[in-house]
Formats: C-alpha cells, sequence, structure tokens
C-alpha cells in the first residue's frame, strides 16, 4: 500500500516551514505523498483573520505545483464543520482504500493530542510523525503519547521559530515577509492585498 503523510492545517498562509517539514518526511521516512490537508475550521482554534478556505487552497497549491510528491487537499471542505481529524481519517479510508494514512504533527500539537475527539483510537490505527517547534518543552508533553509504538520523534526534523500568526500580525505592521514564504505565495498574497 502507498503510504500518504497528512499534514493537516489551516495554512493561513502557508510558509517555508511548513514546505520544509513536508519535504524532511518525504525524503527521510517511507512516505510517497504528503497531502496538506486545509482545514476549513479547527475545532481548537478560534482564528481571527483567516481567510476563506478556498484562498488558502490556491496559496497551498501554488507551493505543490513547485514540489513533487506534495499535494493540496481540499478533502475537508464537504465534510461537516467543525473538522475532526477522527472523521477526515474514515473518510478517506472509505475513499482510498488502496493508502496507507499517517499524520505528521508537531509537538505543540501532540502537546492538546488527548483533546482531539477519539485520540485513544487514531493514535492505535494511525503512525504519527512528530516534528519539534521551537518553544515546547519535553515535559510538556504526555509521556503516553512520547512511547506509544505508533509514535515516532523526528527529531532531527528542521526547527523553525515560525507560525501564520506571526506572518499575519507582520504583514499587518507592514513588516517584509518575503523570506518567511515561499516566493510566489509572496507575490500572491501581496497582489491580493491580503491580511492587510
Amino acid at each position: 500500500m502507498s503510504k500518504i503523510g497528512l499534514y493537516f492545517g489551516s495554512y493561513n498562509p502557508i510558509h517555508s516551514g511548513h514546505v520544509a517539514i513536508a519535504n524532511f518526511m518525504l525524503e527521510q521516512t517511507d512516505m510517497e505523498e504528503v497531502w496538506f490537508m486545509v482545514s476549513p475550521q479547527n475545532p481548537l482554534k478560534k482564528e481571527e483573520g483567516l481567510l476563506d478556505e478556498d484562498i488558502r487552497l490556491q496559496m497551498v497549491e501554488i507551493v505543490t505545483k513547485q514540489n513533487p510528491g506534495l499535494k493540496a487537499s481540499n478533502f475537508e471542505f464537504d465534510l461537516p464543520k467543525p473538522s475532526y481529524t477522527r472523521t477526515t481519517l474514515d473518510k478517506l479510508k472509505q475513499t482510498y482504500p488502496e493508502y496507507d494514512f499517517q499524520m505528521i504533527l508537531g509537538e505543540d500539537n501532540i502537546r492538546y493530542f488527548h483533546l482531539w475527539k477519539d485520540y485513544e483510537s487514531i493514535l492505535d490505527e494511525y503512525a504519527i510523525w512528530v516534528y519539534p517547534r521551537a518553544g515546547v518543552r519535553s515535559d510538556e508533553l504526555n509521556e503516553e503519547l512520547l512511547t506509544h509504538h505508533n509514535v515516532h520523534y523526528q527529531i532531527n526534523a528542521p526547527l523553525f521559530n515560525l507560525s501564520s500568526t506571526q506572518i499575519r500580525r507582520a504583514i499587518q505592521k507592514g513588516d517584509n515577509v518575503e523570506n518567511l514564504i515561499p516566493t510566489e505565495v509572496f507575490t500572491f498574497i501581496t497582489e491580493n492585498q491580503l491580511y492587510r
């Protein structure tokens, strides 16, 4: 079965850290593709300034066209909102029985994983690849999640002190974010005057 990495996020906007992590997972694991799962609404986040899902998907598509092995997915757009990962995983398995889906999560998400709907069953059924995030201390992480046989901690993954929230705030202040996001996405944001 082809192994597909699922990288969930709002991507508001997608930035260079997202792309580097996805490519790292392609290179360092046996995943054949990484799908950026653009989330219409995260039940654990109330994001201010959340752009329309189609605009966020468009920015991800700009990136994936330049990176073989990466794919933009709007799979969650037609599912009930808010987007529960358990629901998405069940529908993906029904739609693509030929794929072995695995999850890509940052340490910040693992810290709150126990709050996810049916997290125990997700943990038992799916491999989870965890990449480090700046500012997350190891003593904040759940021991069960760190030692579970399905959790693979990628300590050598690139570490980015970068978030979409920081980028949005920087754009609002008029700061130059060209070195933080892919060039084509920067052009798209500038031309469409997004996040102003």
